[in-house]
């Protein structure tokens, strides 16, 4: 009896073991980390961000998704597509930015210590960050430099 539970097990392992060896990513492609967020600069180009430095972009209103590196280790929770060539990322405390529609990405200052929340350009030169504990900074020359805008007056 014992030789065949024995048998019966070793069956069923080889063929689970069998089966698993044409498993593939189904959906979502073109990986399979969280996506936190997505911004479009119009109905064609669009860039998502997500879980372990994931970037996905797309050039075609989201038919089809290409994966770009963002040589970050961490993850990436907010977007801002400023045009089809310049975007804006935030994770926890780094900020990144490309000006080749997505295909390279470089870190650029970060004036907090603190936790990034969100991000939002008007223009290529002119956005804000804001972080925890109501932080807020703001530039005018595309992130190389940040003011704080941290004193908020009410009238």
């Amino acid at each position: 009896m014992r030789s065949l539970k024995i048998s019966l097990l070793v069956f069923i392992l080889s063929i689970t073991i069998s089966a698993q060896q044409g498993w593939f990513w189904q959906n979502p492609l073109p990986q399979g980390n969280t996506i936190n967020d997505i911004d479009f600069f119009d109905e064609y180009f669009g860039l998502a961000v997500g879980n372990t430095s994931t970037i996905i972009k797309t050039s075609d209103g989201g038919l089809n998704w290409s994966l770009k590196e963002s040589h970050r280790p961490e993850h990436i929770h907010e977007i801002d597509v400023v045009s089809n060539s310049v975007a804006y990322a935030i994770g926890y405390y780094f900020i990144i930015k490309t000006t080749d529609g997505g295909e390279n990405w470089f870190t650029i200052p970060d004036p907090t210590n603190f936790y990034l929340n969100d991000i939002f350009f008007l223009d290529d030169m002119k956005g804000f960050i804001v972080g925890e504990v109501g932080h807020m900074y703001y530039t005018d020359d595309g992130g190389n430099s940040w003011t704080s805008r941290d004193k908020v007056t009410t009238d």
